[in-house]
């Protein structure tokens, strides 16, 4: 079974589902993963700022979401990356 970039396998009465995360990073923007996070970030240009609700520092511009390169960098934290690490960096996920 597939749906949209999960795929489950029915293995010994177990199920286990796997995750095609270049699918997800070819079909999510960071501007979903925005509106799905419920981030209130400001635009100057091509880049979106806002405080950082992880990290609670930095002030109101300590993160930073390029649009165009579809990438994220906490300014707070030091670090950035893709949509997948933006929304892991958010929830406090590895």
């Amino acid at each position: 079974m597939m749906t949209s970039g999960l795929h489950i396998h029915k293995e010994d009465k177990m199920a286990t589902a796997f995750v095609d995360f270049n699918v997800v990073k070819e079909t999510v923007t960071v501007e979903k993963a925005i509106s799905f996070l419920a981030l209130t970030m400001r635009r100057k240009g091509d880049q979106l700022r806002g405080p950082c609700p992880a990290c609670k520092g930095g002030g109101d511009r300590a993160l930073a979401v390029n649009i165009p390169k579809n990438s994220y960098y906490c300014f707070a934290e030091g670090k950035g990356g893709d949509v997948i690490a933006f929304t892991a960096h958010i929830k406090g996920q590895s």
